[in-house]
């Protein structure tokens, strides 16, 4: 059965709150994440599909079905959503605030996923591992042909080695970093501001599947 995004729709408590998936400045330590008002964590460790484009100081979330996106969900006010959809921008379309599911719980929740179409490639940078570093000056990018390949050999190291792919699971292989399973990708470090991305026509392709979006 799937987690509600919210309990009760009359009750403005956190306990009644919705749901919400960040992976960028609202994560725990932040620099926006006092936004969040009186959220109560609920998982440290989710993900959803998609790639992390760096955009300088915050990072962009683009659907991508092969790649992951890890960060944190939590029930936040629905009185506080007005003023997180300021914050993202919303109203100026940089963000559009989304439902998602995720593969490997049952939550539906909300995600600011980035509005403007950004045309990507296999040389197109990318933040490795889908892991936005909230302490982190610059963050580690690799090309997206990297991250989807590192994604493939996790999964397959995941399950040669029968590890269930909860939410424990995944912040273990987030910290362990696989290392002593897997070749490290080759690493190209960005600064902290980067050219703006060019904006084209998105289409989907076959096998870039979009993740599941509720009405």
């Amino acid at each position: 059965m799937t987690i509600p995004l919210q309990h009760h729709p009359e009750c403005n408590c956190p306990e009644c709150g919705e749901l919400l998936f960040v992976y960028g400045t609202l994560k725990k330590n932040g620099s926006a994440h006092d936004k969040l008002g009186q959220a109560i964590l609920v998982d440290s460790a989710a993900c959803v599909p998609g790639i992390l484009i760096p955009m300088g100081w915050y990072p962009a979330m683009v659907p991508h079905g092969e790649c992951r996106v890890f960060g944190e969900i939590y029930r936040v006010p629905k009185t506080v959503i007005p003023d997180l959809d300021h914050y993202e921008g919303v109203d100026r379309g940089l963000y559009a605030r989304v439902k998602y599911t995720t593969a490997h719980k049952p939550y539906l929740m909300w995600v600011y996923r980035y509005a403007p179409v950004i045309s990507t490639s296999e040389t197109t940078l990318v933040i490795d591992k889908g892991h936005f570093d909230v302490k982190a000056a610059k963050q580690t990018c690799v090309p997206l042909s990297s991250l989807r390949s590192w994604f493939e050999k996790r999964d397959k190291v995941i399950k040669q080695h029968l590890i269930d792919t909860d939410s424990k699971a995944i912040d273990n292989a987030i910290q362990l970093d696989l290392s002593d399973l897997l070749p490290k990708p080759e690493v190209s470090t960005l600064p902290a501001v980067v050219a703006p991305a060019v904006y084209t026509p998105y289409r989907w392709n076959e096998h870039l599947l979009p993740p599941q979006e509720m009405s």
